[in-house]
């Protein structure tokens, strides 16, 4: 379903907008992500903006993928130096 929406948005153009309480499995098909919490705005970040901010899906009771998760373990540890990723492919 997120591939054809991802799909519709980059060949008609489209604004498509997606409630999903889980945010991590969005992360690779949207280009912009609005967090709420309790009904207000805590973030209008890019999925890229948001995975490196870890603090803040874990603040508010959210994570990131598990890829995005293992890359930070390994960047605390100094055994990760790039940005983290958003799916495997990136890793």
């Amino acid at each position: 379903v997120f591939e054809v929406l991802k799909k519709l948005n980059q060949e008609q153009h489209l604004t498509i907008v997606v409630v999903e309480q889980k945010v991590n499995i969005l992360m690779e098909y949207v280009g912009r992500l609005l967090i709420l919490k309790n009904g207000a705005l805590v973030a209008d970040k890019s999925p890229r903006e948001i995975v490196n901010q870890p603090n803040l899906l874990e603040s508010i009771g959210l994570s990131a993928p598990p890829v995005s998760q293992l890359a930070d373990r390994l960047k605390t540890a100094g055994l990760y130096t790039q940005e983290l990723p958003l799916t495997v492919d990136e890793a």
